[in-house]
């Protein structure tokens, strides 16, 4: 489907910085893309077998789709000095940067993606708009951080965490975990998890009360940095889409900080 914005951000800088709006053009370059990653399938075909001897599914494709955009009603057309600006603000990063779309339906969503081609639009003899190509880091764009703060005051609290993934499969959170002095573990369970229990020990040896957890690169470190992940016990906290139980045990306050990745399309 086509973006029905007039603007977007990039790297934190909103298009109207340059006098660029979203274009359409009718060109269909948008409304054809498609809805996520092509999916592959890994399986292994054998003679006088009907089915498949199937190994798994692969949806790790980035998703790559067309921008275009051009002159506001501030302008006629783009000069060289104005072409240069453009490109110096979208091309050439190292990392990736976050595109958001500022429209209703896509306030609660963006991609994190890197633009790796302009190409100027000309009328006559004049620029008028640009095509971009966007490629995000993975199939999927992620939904703004949001995060539940739970407090954990008696030896076992029971909690319900929403994961707003739609994907069919599991979601890794950061959490930020703070406790009293006296506490010296913490355990974490999930019930849609089949029980699986995350659990930090010998807390009383640690320096700091505040403890960061990734849950992208599963590691947990203190607030200067210092990996602890030995404390743990490797069952770093997953969630399924939707509802998930929590029953966490000892007193701290645990916070779910979650950016899940959705499936939107472009």
């Amino acid at each position: 489907m086509s973006f029905i914005s007039s603007s977007f951000i990039y790297d934190g800088v909103p298009s109207e910085r340059f006098g660029l709006i979203l274009y359409d053009l009718e060109s269909h370059k948008q409304e054809d893309n498609m809805m996520g990653a092509d999916v592959t399938i890994h399986e292994t075909r054998l003679p006088r077998r009907l089915d498949s001897l199937h190994y798994a599914v692969e949806t790790n494709k980035p998703l790559t789709f067309p921008l275009i955009f051009g002159v506001d009603d501030s302008k006629d057309a783009f000069d060289r000095f104005d072409m240069a600006a453009v490109a110096g603000w979208l091309l050439g990063h190292q990392q990736y940067k976050w595109l958001m779309i500022c429209q209703n339906d896509m306030e609660l969503f963006r991609y994190r993606c890197l633009i790796t081609s302009l190409k100027p639009i000309s009328v006559g003899s004049a620029t008028v708009a640009f095509e971009a190509t966007v490629q995000c880091d993975g199939p999927y764009a992620y939904l703004v951080p949001y995060t539940n703060t739970i407090e954990c005051t008696g030896a076992t609290t029971t909690a319900l965490h929403h994961c707003r993934s739609n994907l069919n499969t599991w979601y890794y959170p950061d959490l930020e975990i703070e406790y009293p002095q006296a506490t010296n573990e913490i355990k974490i369970k999930n019930d849609e998890d089949l029980g699986r229990e995350f659990v930090l020990s010998d807390l009383t040896q640690l320096p700091s009360h505040v403890i960061h957890i990734n849950g992208r690169n599963m590691t947990a470190s203190l607030q200067d940095g210092t990996l602890i992940t030995n404390h743990t016990n490797f069952n770093f906290p997953r969630m399924v889409p939707g509802s998930n139980h929590l029953t966490i045990t000892g007193t701290c306050t645990v916070k779910i900080i979650s950016s899940p990745p959705i499936n939107i399309g472009a």
